[in-house]
């Protein structure tokens, strides 16, 4: 790539029409239902969760 070639990294997050999220840059965008967004959020808690509890170990 050529250190002068624009980048964009723009993310836009919005709710289509028929209710889903959909989170688009510009390599393609992503369609989630609420029920995914939900598992989403599970796992990202699940994963903070782990990184707190290992560096609380780490620490003592």
């Amino acid at each position: 790539m050529k250190p002068d070639a624009h980048i964009e990294t723009e993310t836009k997050v919005y709710t289509s029409e028929d209710g889903h999220a959909v989170i688009e840059q510009p390599a393609g965008s992503v369609r989630l239902s609420a029920e995914d967004i939900l598992a989403v959020i599970r796992e990202l808690q699940a994963c903070y969760d782990y990184c707190a509890a290992w560096r609380q170990s780490a620490q003592e």
